[in-house]
C-alpha cells in the first residue's frame, strides 16, 4: 500500500460548513496516523473525477487504524474478499455477475463525517483528455461506507471507489459535481466488492467557493447524509 507505488489516485472534493454529526458509538474508534501537511482547501472550477481511494477496507472492528499516506491496492482488497468468501477468482467473477453491481437504497450506510478533518493527498485531473499530474496535500473529511446487507455489493473498480458527489443547484435539483473516471485502458482492473458487515473508509477534499448549497454522496441507490457545502457554481459543468 505504498503511495509511491500507486501512480494515480483521485479523490473528489467538497466543503462542509455545517455541524451534521452521526450518533457517537463509544465502541467504534478510528485512529489516524501520518498526517501529511498543513490545512489547505482546493477550489475546483469544473467537475472532478469520481475516483476515491480506500484508506481502510475490511471488517468493522472496534478499533481501526488509518494511515493517511497509505492506500489499499486492488490486489489487497480483492485478496481480502477472496478470504472472506472462501472462493477463487473465477467464482468471484461469476458471483459478481449474478449480483447488482452497486447497492440498493437500504443496503449501504454512507456517512460524511464533517467533524473529522484530516490532511492527505489528492491527484487532480486537470483535463478530460488526459490524466492529471497535479498532486497536492489538502484537507479532507472522512467518509464511511458500511455494508448493512447479508450479501455483498461493489464499491469500486480497480483501486478506486466510484461513488459520486451531488449538490443542489439553484433550482433545488440534485446534480453531480463529479464525473465518471476517465480510463485509457481497463485491462487487469476488477470490481471491488464489499462483504456483509464490512466497512470502507475514504476521504473527500474540502473545497471553497461562493456558491453555498447542500451536498451528498451517492453510490448506486444509496445516499449519504446531506451536508452544507461551498463550491464554485461551475463545478456542475464537465471539464473541457
Amino acid at each position: 500500500m505504498n503511495i509511491a507505488k500507486n501512480l494515480i489516485f483521485l479523490l473528489v472534493g467538497l466543503c462542509s460548513c455545517g455541524k451534521e454529526t452521526k450518533p457517537q458509538d463509544a465502541d467504534f474508534i478510528i485512529e489516524y496516523v501520518n498526517t501529511g501537511c498543513d490545512p489547505f482547501y482546493i477550489s475546483p472550477t469544473y467537475q472532478l473525477e469520481a475516483n476515491f481511494r480506500a484508506l481502510y477496507y475490511g471488517p468493522r472492528s472496534n478499533h481501526i487504524k488509518v494511515d493517511l499516506q497509505d492506500y489499499y491496492t486492488q490486489l489487497e482488497m480483492f485478496s481480502h474478499f477472496n478470504e472472506v468468501m472462501n472462493i477463487n477468482d473465477a467464482a468471484i467473477a461469476q458471483l459478481i455477475g449474478e449480483h447488482p453491481l452497486h447497492p440498493e437504497k437500504d443496503y449501504a450506510s454512507i456517512f460524511i463525517d464533517t467533524t473529522m478533518v484530516v490532511q492527505t493527498y489528492i491527484l487532480l485531473n486537470e483535463k478530460k483528455q488526459s490524466i492529471g499530474l497535479n498532486m497536492v496535500c489538502a484537507s479532507h473529511y472522512i467518509v464511511h461506507i458500511e455494508n448493512n446487507h447479508r450479501s455483498f455489493f461493489c464499491v469500486g473498480y480497480g483501486a478506486e471507489l466510484e461513488f459520486a458527489i451531488e449538490a443542489k443547484n439553484s433550482n433545488g435539483e440534485w446534480k453531480p459535481i463529479t464525473h465518471p473516471p476517465i480510463r485509457f485502458c481497463g485491462t487487469g482492473l476488477l470490481w471491488v466488492p464489499l462483504s456483509a458487515n464490512e466497512i470502507v473508509i475514504s476521504a473527500i477534499p474540502i473545497t471553497t467557493g461562493d456558491y453555498k448549497t447542500k451536498g451528498r454522496i451517492k453510490l448506486g441507490d444509496a445516499l449519504s447524509n446531506e451536508i452544507n457545502i461551498a463550491i464554485d457554481s461551475s463545478m456542475f459543468n464537465f471539464p473541457l
